[in-house]
């Protein structure tokens, strides 16, 4: 290999017999960079123009997942956790106990507010009964006026201030009751939501640890339930979303796990607007298949694709203000910059439309 140093001046040059030595066609417009050199101690490395296939792709990482998944947690703040019935790994059906709240003293005070509100409803009843006790009174003595104009009157005052008398006991009574039954409705959705049930079927597949003797957090997640019957691939970037049709079948290529292989997917859900981005099996994979949760897929996904074409390997093309080059020799053995136009930029080639042609070497490095 030749050995070089390089400084630059760019010229703009409008003859093609400065681009003879690169295996350029006649183009008036063409840029050139001429190169001086001095020796030094650096390895030049280069690369053949071919003819190949260009692909630009992706490849789109994914996880197996459940479509069902249940975080649950408690609804209450503080309490101490007595038991914990289930165990990661544990099978549990829709309905089933996984752990309680400790309920002493709540049994009690919902007994002492029955007593209460008891007493209550006993004293509200007699003032009632008073109360219309008065009125019939009341009734039965304006049965023996002679109901003239003065004795209406004076009736309808004696209601109006027996309703008085008694208004004020009836309406302690009435909120005493409503605050007594309000507390004890608290207390029994405290009773009954200190234990949690599974709201579906599956598996265990998280349980905090230590649990027991500890106390609640609002909301914090403390049993995970897997149904694992429905699974899907959920893509780690949500992006790439745009990239996919969703009529077409894609290839997803598992590597590890007892379920290594290549399945037929399909875009899952596709009218829903949450922004991630799931496949499905579909029908033509089988009934047997046997992907553990949480195992990694991978779709490669061919965004475009130039066949036979005229192409570099990536790392001989550069750019510079929207303009790409490359490096060439001349005839000389001394590296000149030639400017071209590149086509599909591919994963590993870049498509050369023009400034080179086939056999043209050029320097990667």
């Amino acid at each position: 290999m030749r050995k070089f140093g390089v400084s630059f001046l760019v010229l703009g040059l409008a003859a093609s017999f400065l681009l003879t030595g690169c295996g350029k066609t006649d183009n008036t417009d063409e840029e050139v960079v001429l190169l001086d050199r001095t020796e030094e101690d650096t390895t030049t490395k280069m690369t053949v123009v071919t003819k190949r296939d260009v692909v630009s792709s992706m490849s789109v990482r994914c996880a197996y997942t459940a479509v069902n998944v249940s975080d649950v947690s408690f609804d209450q703040e503080g309490q101490i956790i007595s038991k914990v019935y289930v165990q990661e790994g544990d099978t549990v059906v829709k309905g089933q106990l996984l752990a309680s709240l400790t309920t002493e003293g709540i049994d009690d005070q919902i007994k002492e507010l029955d007593y209460q509100i008891g007493r209550t409803q006993i004293r509200l009843d007699q003032i009632l009964a008073d109360k219309q006790a008065a009125i019939e009174r009341a009734e039965l003595d304006y049965s023996y006026t002679n109901q003239w104009e003065k004795d209406q009157i004076e009736h309808k005052e004696r209601l109006e201030a027996i309703d008085k008398e008694y208004q004020y006991s009836i309406e302690d009574c009435e909120d005493d009751l409503e605050m007594k039954q309000l507390q004890r409705s608290q207390l029994k959705k405290k009773l009954t939501s200190g234990n949690l049930y599974a709201d579906l079927s599956g598996t265990v597949t998280y349980v905090k640890l230590r649990l027991e003797g500890a106390s609640c957090v609002k909301g914090e997640r403390i049993i995970t339930i897997t149904d694992s019957t429905e699974c899907i691939f959920t893509a780690d970037r949500a992006e790439w979303r745009e990239y996919f049709d969703n009529d077409a079948v894609y290839t997803m290529t598992v590597t590890t796990g007892s379920g290594a292989g290549d399945y037929d997917v399909m875009v899952y859900k596709p009218e829903e607007t949450d922004g991630a981005l799931r496949f499905y099996l579909t029908e033509s994979n089988g009934s047997d298949v046997s992907i553990e949760v949480g195992t990694r897929g991978n779709i490669l996904l061919v965004l475009d694709k130039r066949e036979n074409v005229l192409a570099v390997t990536k790392s001989g093309v550069h750019s510079v203000d929207g303009k790409y080059y490359v490096y060439v020799l001349d005839e000389d053995g001394k590296r000149q910059t030639v400017f071209v136009e590149v086509g599909l930029y591919g994963n590993d080639y870049v498509e050369i439309l023009s400034g080179l042609k086939e056999g043209d070497r050029v320097i990667t490095e």
